[in-house]
């Protein structure tokens, strides 16, 4: 990467070149390449970097009226396809997989296929969880309060008080070495990402979605029930 930066800084610093030599890239892992834009160790320190639009409604027409043209493909209709195409987290190999599944099903595609893309949208972000949650409690609360932070992201993560609410759900002290060993960790499996310095979020909305949404029914488990009448 330092030798593509050469390169590209070589050629736009000559005065006879004509034109400029603009580097475009892309990848999957979130977390690395927001890095390579942000932070000064790194060759492309200052670049522009910007997220990918999810498909859209077109991607779904598109994909049914392609799908339409081959014999014996049982299809839902476009608002349950797009429907549970958002709930799979606009993902098209999920989409595939369970436009896969209907076809075996012997219910109509209108009615199985809802039930396939939660199931599947249900799998998909259990790997993201377990992946959290089998790095201990210390990264499952971390991990929670930059969800909490929503799409922005969170900032603070060191703070005195993040400090001690760590400290609050694990049940032992906890110092700043500890959450940032943590957070390298989550940033490496590509669960968290640097949005800018010292602002972090969750890499996968979707993930962020689900992950708060269980959150949020234990909150209502965990909550006692009010006394009886009379009690």
């Amino acid at each position: 990467m330092f030798a593509l930066k050469a390169a590209r800084d070589a050629v736009n610093t000559r005065p006879q070149t004509p034109g400029h030599l603009l580097i475009v890239g892309t990848g999957s892992h979130k977390s690395r390449v927001t890095d390579m834009a942000t932070r000064r160790s790194q060759p492309f320190s200052g670049a522009v970097s910007a997220p990918y639009e999810p498909l859209g409604r077109d991607f779904v027409q598109w994909k049914r009226q392609q799908l339409q043209a081959l014999p014996g493909v049982k299809l839902p209709c476009e608002q349950a396809m797009w429907e549970g195409f958002l709930a799979m987290g606009q993902r098209p190999e999920e989409l595939q997989n369970a436009l896969v599944q209907v076809q075996s099903r012997a219910e109509p595609p209108d009615l199985a296929f809802p039930i396939i893309c939660s199931t599947l949208a249900s799998a998909a972000a259990d790997v993201e969880i377990a992946a959290v949650e089998e790095l201990g409690t210390l990264a499952a609360t971390i991990f929670n309060r930059i969800a909490q932070g929503g799409e922005a992201g969170a900032s603070g993560l060191f703070a005195a008080e993040a400090m001690a609410g760590y400290a609050a759900s694990i049940g032992s002290a906890v110092d700043t070495p500890q959450v940032q060993n943590m957070v390298d960790r989550m940033m490496a499996a590509n669960l968290i990402m640097r949005k800018s310095h010292g602002v972090y979020a969750v890499a996968d909305p979707f993930v962020r979605q689900v992950w708060l949404q269980r959150a949020a029914l234990e909150a209502v488990w965990q909550t006692p029930a009010p006394p009886a009448p009379g009690g």
